[in-house]
């Protein structure tokens, strides 16, 4: 399946050097996973936290890629993945090493009891929204419209890059 995918990836509880460590291995993990292939990785931000704002900011990036796993089966290897670079379950928003999300699957929706694409809060979040821009000015949602359109503006100092992105 040629299809864009975009992972959206993050982490706070082990400090800024240590988080972007962790998703370099991440990086390294879906680029030697066999049915993953064309791994990007945008820019990396900080943001403030979201959902529960009583914790250290974020540092977040997006991931672009192609695979053969369908979308559950896609999930189970991101947690699995998060489980072997040290997350530990907390409570809903809390800190967290690493925290892998599939923002979107090419132009595919899908909806269970433990996974929704495209992200339902997907043009809410900047730390999703503007690394995933930045892989794909032009990404459109399922039912077509420019993820640019839909998203909500930015508040200044909100997100902020600290570091550029690496090609595939």
């Amino acid at each position: 399946m040629d299809e864009g995918i975009f992972i959206g990836v993050g982490g706070n509880s082990v400090g800024m050097i240590a988080v972007e460590a962790v998703i370099r291995k991440a990086e390294d993990a879906l680029r030697s996973h066999p049915q993953i292939r064309g791994v990007v990785r945008s820019s990396l931000y900080i943001t403030e936290p979201w959902g529960e704002e009583d914790q250290p900011p974020f540092l977040n990036a997006v991931f672009r890629l192609q695979t053969s796993l369908e979308p559950p089966d896609l999930l189970v290897y991101l947690k699995q993945l998060e489980g072997e670079l040290g997350r530990v379950e907390t409570y809903r928003w809390g800190p967290r090493v690493i925290d892998l999300d599939i923002l979107l699957y090419g132009q595919r929706q899908w909806e269970d009891d433990l996974l929704t694409i495209p992200h339902k809060y997907l043009s809410e979040r900047p730390f999703a929204f503007v690394p995933l821009l930045e892989l794909e000015p032009d990404a459109r949602l399922p039912q077509g419209q420019l993820l640019r359109e839909m998203v909500r503006p930015i508040e200044d100092g909100e997100i902020k890059r600290v570091a550029e992105g690496l090609s595939g």
